[in-house]
C-alpha cells in the first residue's frame, strides 16, 4: 500500500436525509465493576458482512454508547449479523425490550450484543468464530423498524463502540461505515489462506503430495506447522472458515476430492477427512465458501462441465448439481458476497466463463455469460472480488499483462481497463481493504508485484510498487486481511515460506519467516 494513502479507516459523513427506524431503549445501565477492571479490547470487526456499508447513528435517548446500524437504502431486514470477534454465546433469547438478543463473552471481561433480531442462527453455550452468523436484523422489541442494535461491554459497562480499529461518532449525526469482518481474504477469490479468530492459517501441498498446514497467532511465539494427513493430494488446495470450522479441499490423484475439516472438540485434536462422494470426477483445483449454513465447492469434470457440490447443515447432506454453460479450462474460482455466489473460469477457447447465483434467480438456475469477453483474451485462471454492488475480475493477457472487467449492478454493464506495470506469471491474488482494491501478482523476474486502487487514487489510476524485489518469489501469491495488515505468503528460491505484510500502524512493508 503507498506509503501516502490516507487511511481506510476514514469515516466518510453522510446528510442527515438518511433517516434510521428506531426508537430508544429504556433500561438500566449494566452492572458490574468499571472498565478499567477488563483486559485489552478485542480486535471487533463490524457485526455485518465484510465490505458492506452500514449508516449508523447514536442519538441522546439512545441506551448509553449503543449505536444502531441500518443498510442504506433499504429496511435491512433479514440481512446477517454476524460475530465481531470469537467467543462463546451466553444469551440467545427474548429480553424485554431488546427483543430477540443474542450475546457473546469474548473473554477478558468483554462482550457484545446485539438486539431486534428476527431469528437466531445460535443457541446458548455456541461456540462462535469471528465472521460467524449470529441471527437475522430484524425489528422485536422496542423498535419502530428494521435495524442492528450493537452494544460493546466492558464488565458490565457499555464501551463506546470500536471496530475495524475505527472509533463511531457520538455526535448526533449520521454516518457510513464500511465493514472489515472480512474472514477469508476480504471478498478475494484466492482461497488458500484465511484469518480464523486472532490466528492466521495457510496450506498447500508439497512435493510428496502432502497437504502442509502453516499458522500464526500473534500472541504465541513463531508461526508453527505440520500435516493433515490421511491422503495425498495435488494442485492447490481451497480453504475457508464456515462457523468455528476449518475447512480444506483439495484433488487427489485419482480425481477424487480430499476434505478435512476441523473444529475446537474433534477427537484428539485432529481434523476429520472425508470424499464428499466425488469419486473420479475431479479434473481440476477445487474452489469453494461459506454460504449462510452452506458450505460449497465447484471443480471441472473431465468432460470440461462446472460441477457444484454443497453441505447444508440444516439437512445434514450432500447434494450435488452441474452449472451448465460453456466448457472450461484450468481451475475455476469462487467468490460469495453481498447474497450471491460467483464463479470465474477461462473456457477452452479463452474466454472468461461467468455464472451467479441468487436467491430468488429465475427457475432457481445460476446465470452464466462471458463478462464481455472475446476468445483468445483470458490466458490465466480469474481471480475477483465484491465490492460495493460491482463484480470485478482479473485475468493475465497473452502480453502477461493484467487485464481487469468489473459489472456494476446499477448501470448494468461491464467495463474493461488494464492495470499495467509488470510482465505477470502464474495466477494472480486479489482482495480488498477497506475501501481499496488490491492486487498482487509474481512477476517474470520472480518478484511480487502489487497494485492498489482506492476511490482518491490519482487519475483514477491503479498504484502499481514492488513488494519483494526479483528473484525473491518462486509460487503464485496466496493471501488474506488480518486486522490493519494486509498479508501475502510466498516460497523463497531455497523452499523457506515467507509472509510480507503491510502495517498500517507504520505504513510500511515488512517480512516475516513462516515454517512449514
Amino acid at each position: 500500500m503507498p506509503a501516502d494513502r490516507p487511511s481506510p479507516l476514514g469515516r466518510r459523513r453522510t446528510t442527515l436525509a438518511a433517516v434510521l427506524a428506531t426508537i430508544a431503549l429504556i433500561t438500566a445501565v449494566l452492572p458490574g465493576a468499571p472498565a478499567a477492571a477488563a483486559g485489552a479490547r478485542p480486535d471487533f470487526k463490524a457485526p455485518w458482512p465484510c465490505d458492506e456499508p452500514r449508516l449508523y447513528f447514536h442519538h441522546s435517548t439512545e441506551v448509553v454508547n449503543a449505536i444502531d446500524y441500518n443498510v442504506i437504502g433499504s429496511s435491512g431486514l433479514g440481512t446477517p449479523v454476524l460475530a465481531s470477534a470469537p467467543g462463546t454465546v451466553v444469551s440467545a433469547q427474548v429480553n424485554g425490550g431488546y427483543g430477540n438478543e443474542v450475546v457473546v463473552d469474548h473473554g477478558g471481561g468483554w462482550s457484545t450484543r446485539v438486539a431486534h433480531l428476527s431469528a437466531f442462527s445460535v443457541g446458548l453455550g455456541a461456540n462462535v468464530a469471528q465472521g460467524q452468523e449470529l441471527g437475522k436484523v430484524g425489528s422485536t422489541g422496542n423498535s419502530s423498524g428494521p435495524h442492528l442494535h450493537f452494544e460493546q461491554i466492558a464488565d458490565g459497562v457499555r464501551q463506546p463502540i470500536v471496530i475495524d480499529d475505527t472509533a463511531m461518532r457520538y455526535d448526533g449525526g449520521t454516518y457510513t461505515h464500511t465493514g472489515r469482518n472480512c474472514g477469508v481474504s476480504s471478498n478475494g477469490s484466492t482461497n488458500r489462506a484465511f484469518v480464523y479468530g486472532n490466528e492466521r492459517h495457510h496450506f498447500e501441498v508439497n512435493a510428496a503430495g502432502q497437504l502442509v498446514h502453516s499458522w500464526s497467532n500473534p500472541g504465541a511465539p513463531g508461526p508453527q506447522s505440520d500435516i493433515w494427513t490421511g491422503s495425498a493430494v495435488t494442485g492447490k488446495p481451497a480453504a475457508f472458515v464456515h462457523g468455528n470450522e476449518q475447512h480444506v479441499f483439495a484433488r487427489t490423484p485419482d480425481s477424487n476430492l480430499a476434505h478435512w475439516v476441523w473444529y475446537p472438540g474433534a477427537p484428539n485434536n485432529l481434523p476429520v477427512l472425508d470424499g464428499w462422494n466425488a469419486t473420479g470426477r475431479v479434473a481440476s483445483d477445487p474452489t469453494g465458501f461459506s454460504f449462510g449454513d452452506q458450505q460449497h465447492v465447484f471443480y471441472r469434470t473431465s468432460d470440461g462441465k462446472l460441477e457444484h457440490r454443497w453441505w447444508d447443515t440444516s439437512e445434514w447432506r450432500i447434494s450435488t448439481d452441474v452449472w451448465t454453460g460453456p466448457a472450461i479450462a484450468g481451475n475455476p474460482v469462487g467468490v460469495a458476497y453481498g447474497g450471491e455466489q460467483h464463479i470465474l473460469a477461462r473456457t477452452t477457447d479463452n474466454k472468461l466463463a461467468h455464472w451467479v447465483w441468487f436467491e430468488g434467480i429465475a427457475n432457481n438456475l445460476p446465470a452464466a455469460d462471458a463478462f464481455g469477453t472475446t476468445a483468445g483474451e483470458v490466458t490465466s485462471d480469474p481471480v475477483g472480488f465484491g465490492y460495493g454492488d460491482q463484480t470485478h475480475v482479473f485475468y493475465r493477457s497473452a502480453a502477461g499483462g493484467v487485464q481487469h472487467r468489473y459489472r456494476d449492478a446499477s448501470e448494468q454493464r461491464v467495463t474493461a481497463d488494464t492495470w499495467p506495470g509488470a510482465t505477470t506469471v502464474g495466477t494472480l491474488l486479489a482482495y480488498t481493504y477497506g475501501d481499496e482494491q488490491h492486487l498482487f501478482a509474481r512477476t517474470d523476474t520472480g518478484a511480487l508485484a502489487h497494485w492498489a486502487w482506492y476511490p482518491t487514487a490519482a487519475g483514477g489510476l491503479p498504484v502499481l510498487d514492488e513488494w519483494s524485489p526479483a528473484g525473491t518469489v518462486t509460487t503464485d501469491p496466496a493471501g488474506f486481511v488480518a486486522g490493519d495488515r494486509q498479508n501475502v505468503l510466498y516460497r523463497r528460491p531455497d523452499g523457506r515460506l515467507e509472509n510480507r505484510y503491510w502495517d498500517a500502524s507504520d505504513a510500511a512493508i515488512h517480512t516475516e519467516p513462516w515454517n512449514g
